[in-house]
């Protein structure tokens, strides 16, 4: 017989916002942590599948609707989470986001945007509560990555044991029709230094996305100044982001910012390295060189097909905007890449991100690259 002490033991803890802004669903974030009991006569490490999409898929959280008769479950439209499932078990590798390795006493905090269609049923006014009903996990086992490498997790090894998430963690919100939040960062013209290079950006696409493609979006930023001006050199990081821009999308006559979704997943990162020394000349994969009039553009991909970019209730004529909001640089200089062959800066040991030595840019004043204007598409089937 089965000694039950031997089952791991997982809980779940919620905690979200009190209020829902039903103009920006898509910012209610859920906090989820995931603890194992230090209880039990199993120290083992195990092994679980673990995504938003159990949090918020078919066996994941009901949405109950606060009513005077008491509470009322809602039915929620979650197909376009179908549609990225994945049913195959995971299979262990040295980076898998989806797999958690978990000691006794081991717990981990997730932030996860609201997915699927919990708030098309929502009201302004209205109380709700997600509720999380308990779930059994199928894919798990016990032991570590190192021992499971290259397998496939598909279930536990030792017949009979269970591992179960149990129900009963919630988290109470009211809907409000509240209006949208004023973009947290923006450049103007006049944040310009009068010392520093003028750059001007602009953003284009086609009119139209089509569902299920791919989607480009192109900034372009041109060297405004007059033909005896020196040439300029910069770091091309804080341009390569769909952080600068911003998405808004339109509700009968109103434009409302909904900006771009994220799973919140940054992949395999090494932070902890020394910084990496540069050479600015030689490396024109993250600099730059503009003659006075010449532009450099760089393309921002949207994969529609995927719910983390786009809002993932979209459909056929919903119409966006997008607007690049502007950037200040982290590191420019007088002079062609000719000029900077002896140069060297350094970056972070991950080399995607901004300019670590000289922190300040030698003294130079900042370079801004302000707002633009904002191009419209639709979306198509």
């Amino acid at each position: 017989m089965l000694n039950r002490t031997e089952e791991p033991r997982l809980r779940l803890h919620l905690k979200g916002e009190p209020r829902l802004s039903l103009a920006q669903p898509y910012e209610y974030s859920v906090e989820v942590k995931l603890e194992r009991d230090r209880q039990g006569d199993n120290d083992k490490p195990i092994l679980f599948k673990w995504s938003s999409l159990q949090l918020f898929g078919p066996s994941g959280l009901i949405l109950l609707h606060h009513t005077p008769n008491g509470l009322k479950p809602l039915d929620i439209d979650r197909s376009n989470l179908l549609k990225v499932a994945d049913d195959r078990p995971p299979v262990i590798k040295e980076w898998n986001q989806n797999v958690q390795e978990f000691k006794p006493g081991d717990s981990q905090t997730f932030l996860y945007s609201l997915l699927g269609g919990y708030h098309t049923s929502l009201q302004p006014g209205e109380r709700y509560t997600m509720l999380w009903p308990g779930d059994e996990f199928t894919e798990w086992d016990w032991g570590t990555k190192q021992e499971h490498m290259g397998r496939e997790l598909t279930g536990p090894s030792t017949s009979g044991v269970r591992l179960i998430l149990p129900g009963g963690p919630h988290v109470s919100f009211t809907a409000e029709q509240s209006l949208p939040k004023v973009p947290p960062f923006r450049v103007e013209p006049s944040d310009r230094h009068p010392d520093a290079p003028k750059l001007m950006a602009h953003l284009e696409c086609p009119p139209a996305l089509t569902l299920n493609a791919s989607f480009d979006i192109t900034l372009k930023v041109t060297y405004d100044a007059g033909k005896t001006a020196r040439p300029i050199t910069f770091h091309t990081h804080h341009l390569e982001g769909l952080e600068t821009l911003r998405l808004y999308r339109r509700y009968g006559t109103d434009w409302v910012l909904c900006d771009f979704q994220s799973d919140g997943n940054m992949g395999f990162l090494i932070v902890d390295e020394p910084n990496v020394e540069v050479n600015v000349g030689w490396n024109g994969k993250f600099f730059v060189s503009l003659q006075p009039g010449e532009s450099w553009s760089t393309t921002l991909n949207i994969e529609s097909e995927s719910w983390t970019e786009l809002p993932d209730d979209v459909k056929n004529g919903d119409s966006f905007r997008c607007e690049f909001v502007g950037t200040m640089m982290d590191w420019w200089d007088w002079g062609s890449m000719k000029e900077h062959l002896k140069t060297t800066v350094e970056l972070p040991c991950f080399i995607f991100g901004s300019v670590a030595e000289p922190s300040d840019n030698d003294g130079r004043p900042k370079l801004a690259v302000p707002t633009s204007e904002a191009v419209e598409f639709t979306v198509v089937d």
